[in-house]
């Protein structure tokens, strides 16, 4: 039977019955130029994955260096077909040893692009069959298939869970068209040949749509998903009631009310961003690379104020960060205060600056995990700084991290600010970003030289203490 094949297209790429396919084959190149430039980070990764599977890194990149274009469009289905069923059964093994696991976050979201991939390799083995007699009109009909296809499924897997109308298409689709096996049983026939090439190209154009839909909306449907996975990841960090917004809010009233404290005070000195940044303590703070800077003192001894007179550098800082739209986080001390619930505030913070970072499958799995971690209050804590500590990590420069007052803390015994102190040290310390923190502490409340001894980490290069305290003006 196989000998006859080429009946379906009695004249090859001249027979009258491809002609309803001669226009994808004509566009494929215009189409490649187009979208491969367009594809994000994830979807470009991807699509390498594809191109790269089951090929020597000598022969890879001897191909790709020549002509990268023309390589793609060298390769078969076959190829997109070998990868989308490794994919298959390496997101399974993957699947069975998450069900072992407390991320029940994740599994969710790896159960759902495990059920996109096995839906598009059902889709390849059904349209294979169509791409295995179009090609004998032309060979180039298989790899513009591939280039189509692959496109597909380097952009829609990234979002897959939050389109699930595509995947029931794409299912659709499959359920509507013939195994492979069945066309070896039909006698080559012009007329169904023609029906093949009508099919052949309404795929590809749909895959093509489907691409173009994506890379033009895809904006969108991130945000939607964003969205989403870090309300579950507010939930794992039990802050289901905390908003960045109200933080805002009251970050601006909290620099209100200070103004009004310090501001109007002629007899006293002022302390706020303008004036610290002009200090060579504030031009250290500013310089490059990382640093962690504990600014305390005292209020001027007539002072009544529960106040710290430093407490303007913390909130005017922060508020020209978020202003400026750079990765930072910032949290205020009050007596409920926690190191477990700060080091959570300041993970959710960074995930609505960055959330490109959860998008990372890799990233997302290891900052759940370690989120969810359960055990006694060293091992929480130590699981909230790790995953703070990848985030930071992942953000695109400098991050900027301000507490404000942690030596109001109250609410555990155990804790004090020393711990804060101490585990925002270590953050610095092992951060591979630039990592700037900055801690304001009331000396009234909290003595650094008294608690000096007790902090690991204090004799660090990174570590600076600067100690302010009021006089009169």
């Amino acid at each position: 039977m196989e000998g006859n094949w080429n009946k379906w297209f009695p004249d090859g790429n001249r027979s009258e019955e491809i002609k309803p396919a001669e226009g994808v084959l004509q566009n494929a190149q215009r189409f490649l130029n187009d979208q491969l430039p367009k594809l994000g980070r994830k979807a470009r990764g991807e699509f390498n994955a594809i191109i790269c599977y089951n090929k020597s890194s000598d022969e890879l990149r001897k191909e790709r260096e020549e002509n990268p274009v023309q390589y793609i469009n060298s390769l078969s289905l076959e190829q997109l077909s070998g990868y989308v069923n490794f994919t298959t059964n390496e997101m399974r093994d993957a699947g069975e040893e998450l069900n072992q696991k407390r991320s029940s976050g994740f599994r969710k979201r790896a159960n759902q692009l495990q059920d996109f991939a096995i839906t598009f390799n059902r889709f390849l083995q059904a349209y294979s069959g169509i791409v295995s007699i179009v090609q004998n009109a032309d060979s180039q009909y298989g790899n513009v298939a591939f280039a189509a296809l692959s496109l597909l499924f380097a952009t829609v897997k990234a979002k897959a869970e939050a389109e699930a109308s595509i995947q029931a298409c794409i299912l659709h689709i499959s359920d509507r068209m013939p195994d492979y096996k069945v066309y070896g049983r039909i006698y080559p026939d012009r007329d169904l040949g023609l029906m093949l090439s009508e099919a052949y190209r309404g795929i590809i154009l749909f895959a093509r749509e489907v691409t173009i839909y994506f890379q033009a909306h895809g904006a969108v449907l991130h945000d939607r998903e964003d969205e989403r996975v870090i309300r579950e990841i507010a939930k794992t960090l039990n802050l289901r009631d905390y908003r960045t917004k109200q933080m805002r809010k009251e970050l601006g009233e909290d620099q209100h009310i200070l103004n009004h404290e310090f501001g109007s005070d002629r007899r006293r000195q002022k302390m706020n961003a303008q004036h610290f940044l002009a200090t060579t303590h504030g031009q250290y703070w500013e310089r490059p690379g990382r640093v962690l800077l504990l600014l305390f003192g005292r209020n001027e001894i007539s002072s009544s104020t529960t106040h710290s007179w430093l407490s303007p550098v913390a909130t005017e800082l922060a508020e020209g960060h978020f202003k400026a739209n750079n990765s930072a986080a910032y949290d205020r001390g009050n007596k409920y205060s926690t190191l477990e619930l700060t080091l959570s505030r300041l993970i959710l913070q960074l995930l609505e600056r960055n959330p490109t970072i959860i998008r990372q499958a890799e990233d997302y799995r290891e900052i759940e995990s370690q989120i969810s971690q359960n055990g006694d209050h060293s091992e929480r804590v130590e699981g909230l700084r790790m995953a703070l500590l990848r985030i930071i990590n992942r953000c695109n420069g400098c991050v900027y991290i301000i507490l404000n007052r942690p030596e109001l803390c109250e609410a555990q015994p155990e804790e004090s600010c020393t711990e804060f102190i101490t585990t925002m040290i270590s953050l610095v310390k092992e951060a591979t970003a630039e990592l700037k923190i900055m801690i304001v502490v009331k000396s009234e409340f909290w003595d650094f030289q008294s608690n000096r001894r007790g902090i690991d980490g204090v004799d660090l290069e990174i570590f600076r203490e600067v100690r302010l305290d009021q006089g009169l003006s």
